[in-house]
């Protein structure tokens, strides 16, 4: 039960233009059948900042770790990764580097593919 899970979003990249984005409510959905099965910590990705792609405490609901994409936003552990709120110890292995400092808040858009801007590869669309 304490084996990560990350359910990862397609997105069309490359050559595969064509193709639509994972929806979010579908990965959302497996989310939810995941934790009915036992799972403690399933995680969405590539879906931006979304509450799911964050460490929760699996006994009191505390946030133990915020992030947004591959970065971290807060860590909210003790020095032995246990929840500041209750105690639970979480299975995380390592910490932060000494010198960690959380992002701060940004644009949604910063750091986000403008679909606009993006050029097919040469030969797409034949």
């Amino acid at each position: 039960p304490d084996t990560p899970l990350h359910l990862l979003r397609w997105h069309p990249d490359y050559r595969m233009l064509d193709l639509p984005s994972t929806p979010v409510p579908t990965l959302e959905r497996l989310h939810a059948i995941a934790r009915s099965e036992g799972l403690r910590f399933v995680y969405l990705g590539n879906v931006g900042a979304h509450r799911l792609g964050h460490t929760y405490c699996p006994n009191c609901g505390d946030l133990g770790v915020e992030r947004e994409g591959f970065a971290l936003r807060s860590w909210n552990l003790t020095e032995s990764n246990a929840c500041r709120g209750c105690g639970e110890r979480l299975p995380i292995v390592g910490r932060p580097p000494e010198d960690y400092v959380p992002i701060g808040p940004r644009p949604l858009s910063e750091g986000f593919r403008d679909p606009s801007r993006v050029r097919s590869p040469p030969g797409a669309g034949r």
